[in-house]
């Protein structure tokens, strides 16, 4: 079998701390069969995280960076081919407002007494077109 496999990792994502990614292979094609799949997953010192001999497997990041995980595939003619996948890891969504966003306590009273100053100027024009 001299054609090489087409290995694909899958899209870089961004992610938050403690969610859980599905690393996915299955996406790599070869035309007669893929005998090995071996995920690396690097941090961004280009430190091991760990390694998986599997076509797809669940991650859960714990700590906030920049992470790639290259999948190396075989095919049975010992042909090889790579794909890399970046992962961009935020803090935690309860760190970050559990996704709502984070207003400061001075907007919200702002908005409040201006809602309340038209509200009662709107109560005044209609009580002084009633009176005509």
């Amino acid at each position: 079998d001299d054609i090489e496999p087409v290995a694909e990792a899958g899209n870089d994502t961004l992610v938050y701390v403690g969610d859980n990614v599905t690393f996915d292979a299955r996406g790599s094609t070869d035309n007669a069969g893929i005998e090995n799949f071996t995920w690396s997953l690097r941090n961004e010192e280009g430190e091991l995280v760990g390694v998986w001999y599997t076509e797809s497997f669940t991650f859960s990041f714990s700590e906030a960076g920049s992470f790639s995980a290259t999948l190396s595939i075989r095919d049975f003619g010992q042909n090889v081919a790579k794909d890399t996948v970046h992962v961009s890891v935020s803090e935690t969504s309860a760190e970050a407002g559990n996704g709502i966003p984070y207003l400061p306590a001075i907007v919200v009273v702002l908005a409040f007494i201006v809602l309340t100053a038209c509200l009662a100027y709107l109560l005044y024009l209609l009580r002084r077109r009633n009176r005509r």
